[in-house]
């Protein structure tokens, strides 16, 4: 038989190879609707899609393989929202999150630092105050000051140190710095002052304590004398020599010695300045002269020796810093022309100095 088309191929329709399967061509452009999945009945589950299908418009997406390559347009991570700025997280167990404030209050803009408590202006003072006070501490009669400023730098920095633990300053390390120095400051101040008066109260004994007031006296009168030719000092009344601070208490006149000649008797006050025992006459060599003569010594009878006349008194040895009294009577040439007294070293290469005393007989 032949075909209907008089035995020839009919045209659009490929050859076939002999015992392949027919059916349709995988070139042939597929006929609208056909090759259509069909829709499933009502309650049965629905035919796997071919993963080289596109879905349906509309149709979720199929999950993409992990080793597929994101196409233009696939949908982003999900990211957690962020608040606004100037908004306020949420609490989480009634707590803010750090760096929130507490619920109800706005949240602090953003780049801008908050604002931070300030320092002390007591704690750095007292700081400085202190060192001040413990700089000063050791030096003798100044540090009184360092007392002071012990006190005061002691005070500011307590008080700073209040301030600081009430948390309306910083500083607290600076309050207690500053405490411990002005502490430091007052205590050593005291402590260096009582040293030091004690050295100085051993140091001013008896002793030295004499050395001074003869030398007061010595300077006061060489500021009231004058200088002879030979650059001696004479002292007019008392004074100090090289070895004895000497004074001329008096001139006792109207007397006769024991030839019932005129006599006075002078009487002097002295103190052994030198470091050995020594009478008056190895130390002081006392005179008297009369319109320009040297009178002589002489003597009282037993029975007429004036009150207070002592003749051995001259070689009565004094101890160092010992105070004694000397009577010497002399021997007048007249009872009427004045006496001058004067009173040097007995001997002395270093000083000639004098001790010189005008009086009137009458």
């Amino acid at each position: 038989m032949t075909s209907p088309n008089n035995g020839m191929m009919p045209q659009n329709e490929p050859m076939e190879p002999n015992g392949a399967p027919t059916g349709p061509s995988p070139y042939e452009a597929p006929t609208y609707g056909a090759g259509a999945p069909e829709t499933p009945a009502y309650g049965e589950p629905a035919a796997p899609a071919s993963p080289y299908e596109s879905p349906a418009y509309g149709a979720p997406a199929t999950p993409a393989s992990p080793y597929d390559t994101p196409t233009s347009g696939a949908m982003p991570a999900y990211v957690a929202p962020q608040p606004a700025m100037g908004a306020t997280v949420p609490p989480m167990n009634g707590q803010p999150m750090p760096g929130q404030p507490m619920p109800g209050q706005p949240m602090p803009p953003m780049g801008q630092p908050q604002p931070q408590p300030q320092k002390s202006g007591l704690a750095i003072a007292g700081l400085i105050v202190g060192a001040c006070g413990l700089f000063v501490c050791w030096i003798p009669i100044l540090n009184v000051i360092g007392i002071i400023m012990g006190i005061v730098g002691l005070v500011l920095s307590i008080i700073g140190i209040v301030v600081t633990m009430q948390n309306k300053r910083t500083g607290k390390v600076l309050a207690i710095v500053g405490a411990v120095l002005s502490g430091l400051a007052l205590i050593l101040s005291i402590v260096v002052n009582v040293v030091v008066i004690n050295a100085v109260n051993d140091a001013l004994d008896d002793k030295t304590m004499s050395e001074i007031q003869e030398g007061l006296k010595d300077l006061d009168n060489k500021a009231k004398n004058k200088s002879d030719s030979d650059g001696a000092t004479i002292m007019q009344g008392e004074g100090q020599l090289e070895d004895a601070y000497v004074k001329i208490a008096g001139v006792k006149g109207g007397l006769k010695d024991y030839d019932g000649d005129p006599a006075i008797m002078v009487t002097f006050e002295w103190t052994n300045t030198s470091d050995e025992n020594a009478p008056f006459m190895t130390a002081i060599d006392a005179s008297a002269f009369q319109d320009g003569h040297e009178l002589e010594t002489t003597t009282f009878a037993y029975n007429e020796q004036p009150s207070g006349y002592d003749s051995g008194s001259t070689i009565k040895d004094l101890q160092p810093n010992s105070k004694g009294t000397v009577t010497i009577a002399y021997k007048l040439e007249n009872d009427k022309s004045p006496v001058t007294i004067e009173c040097e070293d007995w001997f002395s290469i270093h000083s000639t100095d004098k001790v010189v005393q005008k009086f009137e007989l009458q």
